[in-house]
């Protein structure tokens, strides 16, 4: 969540030239010879977040007139410096995101100074660490995978007993987006982009997600099924209702799997616009897209622990680190609800 303050960032063009060109040769290296860099495994999503995070920490010190174009990359990082930008990190953002900032400040440096010990921003991150706090208690709004899959069930079914028309057909595709997305939690800008016979693939009765390694955060790919038990509802989908929704827009051959009220290909932002307004009216809390990644691994941890190990490539992580996590957090959920047991059975008795 943003506190007070605007969130500037210097774009690439406007770096100072020895940055712009090494971040630029960097990519173009990769591209043209296949040569390795540090950020070779980088998603575009992951490169612009990390570029972003850079030409944030170049506009702060452009406007303290301190951005000076003789000083390199590493030179930059005085301490005294270093402790007031997290300092203004901390005044005008979550601690989360502060945290965030600083740890893609090292991920820059190891491709505009690959040879430079990073080590300084060391205690600078492990201060956030500590302090970093969610800006809202997500645990309230967990839900189980179960849930979810019922509501998106149930609005299905819903358009299902009404007409074919624009108004139902944008009720199944939300009851859809919600079922699909709680079977198979990948993160929003892979689940909007979702494209027939690229992202999204069918044969017969089966249909899997096909995420390439370039395309993903964890610049790995995502091979996922979609559940058997869900196929019959998204071919409905393909065949039906999205040809109606496609009637109100001009591009009839779009790959796209999620098409707005306009008829057009559906951007992030309203899909999850229309996550966190259905789960709001069914829940009484809005689950946002990526919430349903912890609604999954939640639910994994806490009722097979054994297979928590499943979690990471569900996700799409590289380490057991979520894992670990989840797991932790299940176990107390699992007291939290042995607590409330106790305390029923205890007025029972009175």
């Amino acid at each position: 969540m943003t506190k007070s303050g605007t969130k500037r960032s210097l774009k690439l063009i406007d770096w100072p030239p020895q940055e712009r060109e090494a971040w630029i040769s960097a990519e173009e290296d990769h591209l043209l010879f296949g040569g390795y860099d540090p950020s070779s495994n980088w998603s575009p999503g992951r490169r612009s977040l990390i570029e972003n995070s850079y030409g944030a920490w170049l506009a702060w010190l452009h406007s303290r007139g301190e951005l000076q174009h003789h000083e390199g990359p590493v030179e930059r990082f005085t301490d005294a410096r270093l402790r007031q930008y997290v300092q203004h990190l901390l005044d005008s953002v979550a601690s989360v995101t502060a945290h965030d900032r600083v740890k893609t400040l090292r991920y820059a440096l190891r491709v505009l100074a690959p040879k430079s010990d990073t080590s300084f921003l060391d205690s600078a991150i492990s201060y956030l660490n500590r302090i970093k706090r969610p800006s809202r208690n997500k645990a309230i709004r967990i839900r189980s995978v179960s849930a979810l899959v019922a509501l998106g069930r149930s609005l299905m079914l819903e358009a299902r007993a009404r007409p074919i028309e624009h108004a139902t057909a944008k009720v199944y595709r939300d009851g859809l987006m919600i079922a699909l997305l709680a079977h198979n939690p990948i993160r929003l800008a892979n689940f909007a982009g979702l494209e027939l016979g690229n992202s999204l693939l069918t044969d017969k009765d089966q249909a899997r997600i096909w995420i390439k390694a370039e395309n993903s955060k964890s610049g790995r790919d995502i091979d996922q099924p979609i559940a058997p038990q869900l196929v019959p509802w998204l071919y409905e989908y393909l065949q039906n209702w999205r040809t109606e929704l496609l009637r109100k827009g001009e591009n009839k051959q779009t790959a796209a799997v999620w098409i707005n009220n306009l008829g057009k290909r559906m951007q992030n932002e309203t899909a999850r616009a229309i996550i966190k307004a259905r789960t709001a009216a069914a829940f009484g809390q809005p689950i946002n897209p990526h919430l349903f990644r912890d609604c999954t691994a939640t639910e994994i941890a806490l009722h097979i622990p054994e297979q928590v190990g499943i979690i990471a490539p569900i996700l799409g992580h590289s380490s057991p680190v979520t894992a670990e996590r989840h797991y932790n957090q299940a176990k107390t959920f699992e007291a939290v609800e042995a607590m409330e047991k106790t305390i029923n059975r205890v007025k029972s008795i009175r």
